[in-house]
């Protein structure tokens, strides 16, 4: 949303680009790059049952 407010450039996985008519996709050859996955969340919803969860799934 950043990007389309005029604030500057992004990057993004392809599973991250969305239809909006106001932007333009560049497609970059990064040969073998690898991407990173992170998952983030508020230390004080880490008992938040579906948090909670996900997090017991990830661990396997």
């Amino acid at each position: 949303e950043l990007v389309a407010n005029g604030l500057g450039i992004g990057f993004v996985s392809h599973a991250e680009i969305g239809q909006d008519p106001r932007l333009i996709n560049l497609d970059i050859d990064t040969g073998k790059a690898e991407m990173t996955e992170t998952l983030m969340y508020l230390t004080a919803r880490k008992e938040v049952p579906v948090i909670r969860a996900f997090l017991k799934a990830a661990e396997k």
